[in-house]
Parts: C-alpha cells; sequence; structure tokens
C-alpha cells in the first residue's frame, strides 16, 4: 500500500486515540412544596329549590373553604332559625356533608344537584348559588357566656322556671334532701346563703323586683293567685287578686311597674295586687319561657336558642342568639332584671346543671 495513502487511513484513528474520556454528572434538587388541597366549585352558599310549592321552609347550605365547614341554615313559620354544623370532605364527583355518606353530585352553572345517598339516581337537593346569602354572624347572633355557676350537686332544680336575679346573688327555687325550698345563691362561689321552705311545696316560678326588694312567687302547677314577700323571709301578700294557670315565668318592667306572667303560650299582664288579663296567646311556631325584657321587647326560648322579639303590633323576631364559647350548651330556662340576662343549661362535661349569665 502506499505509504500516503496508509497515513490517511490512520489518521481518524489518531486522533480518537489522542483524546481523553471526559465524566458529566448532573446533580439534581427535590423541592419540597406544600399540598394544595384542589379547588371546588361547590364552595360558597347555596340555597334550597323546594319542589313542594306548600313547604315554606327557608333552607340554605353553607360551604366554607377556609375551615372545610358546612353550615345549615333553616327558617321556619315566624322567623325562627336554626344554624347546625358539619364538616366536608369531597372529590369531583362525590361530597359528603350534614353528617350523611358520600353522595355524588354535580354542578351546571349556578345549579347544583346532590343525590340521594340511599336512592341512588334520586335527587337529594337540588340548589341554586345564593351571591347575597347572609353571614353566619348575620343569621344567628351570638350570646357570650360571662359567668357561669353550678347547681350543687346534692340539689335538683327545674329547667322550666324563671328564678329572680339581685346583683351578683340569684334567687332560686332546689329540691333538697326530699325539701322544696327558696334558696338565696351566690354566683360568685355557688353557695347558698340563705333559704326558706317553699309555701304549698312544689316547684315555683320567681321573680325578684329590686327596686322594692319584692320577691314575686307563684306554683306553676295548677291555678293560683300569684304571690309576693318582702325579700326572702318576709309574709306573703297577694300579686295577682285572680288565679292564673300554670304560670311558669314572672317579670317586670322596671319603667312602668307592669307584671308580666306566662305559661306555655299564654302572656299575662297587670300591677301589684290587681287583676291580671290576657295580652297575648302565642300561635304556631312560638317562643316559650317568655320574659319582658326592655324597650316594649321581650325575651324566650326557642330549640336552645335566646329570641329577642315584640308582640306588638304583631309577634316579630328582632334577633336570635346561639350560646357561644367553651361554656355554651342548650338553653332552658331564662330570667332577666331588664339589663342582666340569666339562663340554665346543662354542661355535658361536668353532667351538671349550671347557671350562666350572657351578653348579647
Amino acid at each position: 500500500m502506499n505509504t500516503r495513502l496508509l497515513l490517511i487511513a490512520l489518521l481518524p484513528l489518531l486522533i480518537l486515540g489522542g483524546c481523553t474520556k471526559e465524566t458529566i454528572e448532573t446533580k439534581s434538587t427535590t423541592v419540597t412544596k406544600p399540598y394544595v388541597a384542589p379547588t371546588y366549585s361547590f364552595w360558597g352558599t347555596w340555597k334550597v329549590i323546594k319542589e313542594d310549592p306548600t313547604d315554606t321552609l327557608k333552607e340554605y347550605f353553607a360551604f366554607d373553604e377556609n375551615t372545610a365547614s358546612c353550615f345549615q341554615l333553616e327558617e321556619r313559620d315566624g322567623g325562627f332559625r336554626s344554624l347546625d354544623y358539619s364538616s366536608v370532605t369531597a372529590t369531583d364527583k362525590l361530597i359528603r356533608f350534614d353528617w350523611d355518606g358520600y353522595r355524588p353530585y354535580k354542578i351546571k352553572g349556578d345549579t347544583m344537584i346532590v343525590y340521594d345517598y340511599n336512592s341512588p339516581g334520586e335527587i337529594g337537593e337540588r340548589m341554586v348559588r345564593e351571591a347575597n346569602a347572609p353571614s353566619i354572624d348575620d343569621w344567628m347572633g351570638q350570646a357570650k357566656v360571662v359567668r357561669k355557676v353550678y347547681v350543687p350537686q346534692d340539689h335538683q332544680t327545674n329547667t322550666g322556671l324563671s328564678f329572680g336575679i339581685d346583683g351578683d346573688f340569684l334567687y332560686v327555687n332546689h329540691l333538697a334532701n326530699g325539701t322544696y325550698r327558696f334558696y338565696k345563691m351566690n354566683t360568685l362561689n355557688g353557695t347558698m346563703v340563705d333559704s326558706v321552705n317553699v309555701p304549698n311545696g312544689n316547684w315555683h316560678a320567681l321573680h325578684f323586683k329590686a327596686s322594692s326588694n319584692k320577691l314575686y312567687n307563684t306554683r306553676y302547677s295548677g291555678s293560683y293567685t300569684m304571690q309576693q314577700r318582702t325579700g326572702l323571709m318576709g309574709a306573703s301578700s297577694n300579686l295577682s287578686s285572680n288565679t292564673l294557670s300554670n304560670i311558669q315565668y314572672i317579670s317586670t318592667n322596671g319603667s312602668s311597674g307592669t307584671v308580666y306572667a306566662s305559661n306555655n303560650n299564654q302572656l299575662y299582664s297587670g300591677s301589684e295586687g290587681g287583676s291580671f288579663s290576657n295580652l297575648f296567646t302565642f300561635t304556631g311556631n312560638y317562643p316559650r319561657a317568655v320574659v319582658y325584657y326592655k324597650n316594649d321587647q321581650f325575651l324566650g326560648v326557642y330549640n336552645g336558642t335566646l329570641v329577642l322579639f315584640k308582640i306588638s303590633p304583631s309577634f316579630e323576631i328582632i334577633k336570635q342568639y346561639r350560646l357561644t364559647g367553651p361554656d355554651a350548651g342548650y338553653l332552658e330556662a331564662i330570667s332577666t332584671n331588664g339589663s342582666d340576662i340569666w339562663a340554665m343549661t346543662y354542661d355535658n362535661n361536668a353532667n351538671r346543671y349550671t347557671y350562666v349569665k350572657v351578653t348579647i
């Protein structure tokens, strides 16, 4: 072979043989990003569409994305409201709320359909998005507990009767050791300052009028004339000249001196020593535990909530309140002196009834 041709043929090999091997390393970095929950289109407030035109219940479901909560808002005839809470978990096809199981749902425009849990294919709720929905606090206010005192362990109490308010003291009717007694209770430490046997035994409704040191009382079961006495120990005299049936709550208008007495659905009014007459009859949905508050407004209880309302010129709810805070519970009996409001609730943790002072 020609020497020149041989050199040309070997040239590529000589070039490759003269190169050094180079290693390239690539480093990877792992970046941890916080989990971001998927954003679903059901967040917001929805009004339930009633298929039955005679169904007057107003019902909303407010799905709160920040807390993954569902608030069920209802309003019944008469304006009485309820507010219930549940958690929300969902995918893009299934949703669970109102303490129910997972249910299929779909959203088209401003309409949301949630299917029935037990009957596949049947509609459970048909809802429309409510752009101007009320806030939770607008729907129902908060009554805050500012003081709490327990009913003594060896005492029994009636959860459907008014009691008296005298500054830091309450006048209450308890049953202890088989005897019904009126007690003066210190709300700062829960001690009973004084007591006296209840006339005629059994349970009595109480109210204390501080301006005249009068303790109003009446046996709640049966027809009786209401009684009044000076302080806890004074002799009794007639508060009403006529008998009234099954009175459970007594209250007063501190400005006019009018005395009010209520039972299940009747509200009576009168003055000390006079004849009481029917002032208002509640019908349909109505509050119980009715007592006069102030400014021609009354307080009552409805499904464990506090209701502020008026009766003139007709019945109208002004505001409804739920008890909030760690000491909140289902509201039972209620009393007021026109400024302070006290209620009776049940403490589930302590398994005891308790008196609570609330503000609205």
